[in-house]
């Protein structure tokens, strides 16, 4: 009986370590899968706001465009501010290289 007592530990210590290996194979499983899952969740919710911000800069830039438009800032000019086009008078035409000493 007492050769059997070794023999039983070393099993018991091999089904122990079995055992625990085992454990830490599936923790480390479910803690990747999780990891997966989460990372999964934050790419779809940075996808949608990638989506929103890129309607937001088009929205943006075809506010800009009518801002800026020249037919807009002319009519606004003429209504709001009186102004109007330059008479000849006003018009001092510059011709590049030539200059009074």
């Amino acid at each position: 009986m007492k050769k059997n007592a070794p023999v039983r530990r070393r099993t018991a210590a091999v089904s122990i370590f079995v055992v625990f290996m085992l454990f830490i194979l599936l923790f480390t499983y479910s803690s990747l899968n999780l990891k997966s899952i989460d990372y999964g969740y934050k790419m779809q919710t940075l996808t949608q706001q990638a989506e929103t911000l890129e309607i937001e800069i088009d929205k943006l830039l075809a506010k800009r465009a009518f801002l800026v438009s020249l037919e807009r800032v002319d009519r606004l000019a003429r209504s709001r501010l009186g102004l109007a086009p330059p008479t000849p008078e006003q018009v001092i035409r510059a011709v590049r290289g030539s200059h009074e000493d």
